[in-house]
């Protein structure tokens, strides 16, 4: 029997870090993918029509799946990912429960300095792939939500900060691989769905990107039917 089991909904968004995490250090856990939407509002979401911001202005309950509606009073805070696992443990929040594998499987840095360095680029990572999931519930073509988010911008900053380490040939931060790098990978995985050749302007990440990409067990995961039917995010306009 699985150790843990992680709830998320059948997108990458905020749950894939946590699987990519789980997946690359051999954790136990069962991947449960809860559908989002009714079955109407799935095809409308995959049909030109889409789903935006301005629908949700005349959002009824009956347009989240059955599945969710019923899973969603069982959880912290009505969102999802949601972890369960040993000794009665529930923790609600995709960086929570980033934060609680970093701390147990010693990826979150070798002092505190180091940890802290982590935490920024967390916050930062995950500001900016919030603003890309926004983007995506706005009708504009993919260019434009790559101004809107001024993304090019902040990878400059993220490619600097990782040539800062080991000349930007390792990891963001110290000499092992943290949390901090799966958060990136992930970032990263927003941006290239977004552009396919958004990172040769940054070589230094995209080589970052192919040597996180290339690890054994995250190469499987990326190669499976099932993460090959996730959607970036809720409104799945994007793989």
């Amino acid at each position: 029997m699985a150790e843990y089991k992680l709830y998320y909904f059948y997108v990458r968004g905020k749950g894939q870090v946590i699987r990519y995490v789980l997946e690359d250090n051999d954790v136990s856990f069962e991947d449960i993918v809860v559908p989002l939407w009714s079955e109407e509002i799935k095809q409308r979401c995959l049909s030109n029509q889409g789903l935006y911001s301005e629908d949700f202005a005349n959002f009824k309950p009956d347009w989240q799946s059955k599945e969710w509606q019923e899973l969603k009073p069982k959880t912290t805070f009505g969102q999802l990912p949601y972890l369960t696992g040993p000794n009665g443990l529930e923790i609600a929040e995709c960086y929570a429960i980033l934060r609680y594998f970093g701390r147990k499987l010693n990826l979150y840095g070798n002092n505190d300095i180091e940890a802290a360095k982590i935490d920024m680029l967390l916050e930062r990572e995950n500001q900016t792939i919030t603003e890309i999931f926004k983007s995506l519930f706005v009708k504009q073509d993919n260019s434009a939500r790559i101004e809107s988010t001024k993304i090019c911008d902040t990878l400059v900053i993220f490619q600097k900060l990782l040539e800062k380490n080991n000349k930007g040939e390792g990891y963001f931060v110290g000499d092992k691989v943290s949390i901090a790098d799966y958060a990136m990978l992930d970032l990263l995985d927003a941006c290239i769905s977004l552009s396919s050749t958004m990172l040769d302007a940054y070589p230094t990440l995209k080589a970052f990107y192919n040597r996180m990409a290339s690890r054994e067990k995250i190469a499987a995961c990326k190669a499976t039917e099932k993460y090959k039917s996730f959607y970036i995010a809720g409104n799945l306009g994007l793989k």
